[in-house]
């Protein structure tokens, strides 16, 4: 029969889901049922519908049934898509569990970062840490959802990279917040003065909002200690080299150092000053390696959109923190919403300049 081979695979779909069910209700992520459920439900409508149209094909009349045979196989692969997502999905969760078992001590340490920078951040989501080679951030549900799987490598002194993940939370905010609409308009002024194919300039920009807005944030949570965190990963030989999903680390830096500039306190200033003036120096050596047209492609006034945006939606808590940081109050006298920070800040400005 044509449906044969059909409901074999249904068969069998069915039963990798009812094991993938049992594995993450089973998993000690910290998530309730509730939320694991939350993975599930797109797959289970998904194989509810494959069902309802196997038994449309068994009640189809003859001349009809390649027709519904076709709707048959269409839902089947959406199963099938949708159980390799939730495949992927376990499997962070489970790595997640596991190191929340062994690695507590780091795990735990991401997780107070998370707690003290969604805060100004002002965005409402659950974070699952996990130790990874990069940094990464990705959510776990579909679009609107709350549950991200944040990625973070290990370090022998892991605090003073852990800046870093201010950036990435960024992303989540992006998801709440979307593009500025001011900077979205004037992206395409600029381009239709440009010059060439029409898009050419808005398709690096449109992709280079999220990462220069998620350092805003980077640098309006953690203040000096993300400018010499993040210094140190965007540092490499070729930093003016175009790419169109991410910016050049030359203008991230720039993009960086000047929203220093802009809006740390005097003290703050004063503690990041080396690291600025290395930065200079860094990309001022390798202009050599600058191609052609890249400066065709700096726009400050969009840059400026960018920060605007980024301290409209950012609480800035950088007086408080570098006060704190410069001080020589006790950690467990500082108040929990920026312990953290200043710690951190600490720690940089007694190692890094």
């Amino acid at each position: 029969m044509l449906e044969e081979l059909a409901n074999r695979r249904l068969t069998r779909l069915e039963s990798q889901l009812t094991q993938l069910r049992s594995d993450l209700l089973e998993l000690d992520s910290g998530l309730s049922d509730e939320e694991s459920e939350t993975f599930l439900e797109p797959v289970e409508n998904t194989l509810e519908r494959a069902k309802t149209r196997q038994e449309a094909l068994a009640q189809a009349s003859e001349d009809s049934v390649p027709d519904f045979y076709d709707r048959y196989v269409s839902a089947l692969d959406d199963l099938d898509v949708r159980l390799d997502n939730l495949h992927e999905i376990t499997g962070y969760i489970e790595l997640h569990a596991r190191q929340r078992a062994e690695d507590t001590e780091m795990i735990d340490d991401i997780s107070e970062v998370c707690s003290e920078v969604i805060s100004p951040l002002n965005i409402s989501i659950i974070v699952l840490p996990t130790i990874w080679e990069s940094y990464a951030i990705f959510p776990l549900q579909e679009r609107g959802g709350e549950i991200y799987s944040l990625l973070a490598p290990r370090h022998a002194n892991p605090r003073q990279y852990q800046p870093l993940l201010a950036h990435e939370l960024g992303h989540a905010l992006f998801d709440q917040v979307g593009k500025d609409r001011a900077y979205h308009d004037r992206m395409w002024e600029i381009d239709d003065d440009w010059g060439g194919e029409r898009g050419d300039f808005a398709e690096y920009w449109d992709e280079w909002y999220t990462e220069f807005l998620c350092d805003a944030c980077g640098v309006l949570t953690f203040g000096p200690a993300y400018v010499y965190a993040i210094s140190d990963y965007l540092h490499n030989q070729r930093p003016y080299r175009l790419f169109t999903n991410h910016p050049p680390n030359a203008l991230r830096l720039r993009f960086i150092s000047q929203l220093a500039r802009d809006i740390f306190p005097e003290s703050a200033l004063e503690m990041v000053q080396p690291v600025l003036t290395s930065i200079d120096g860094h990309l001022n050596n390798q202009t050599q390696n600058k191609p052609e047209d890249y400066d065709s492609y700096v726009a400050e006034e969009l840059l400026t959109l960018v920060s605007d945006a980024a301290q409209r939606e950012v609480d800035n808590e950088l007086p408080r923190i570098t006060e704190k940081a410069n001080s020589d109050e006790s950690l467990d006298e500082i108040d929990s919403e920026i312990k953290y920070r200043v710690k951190v800040n600490r720690k940089w400005a007694q190692n890094g300049g």
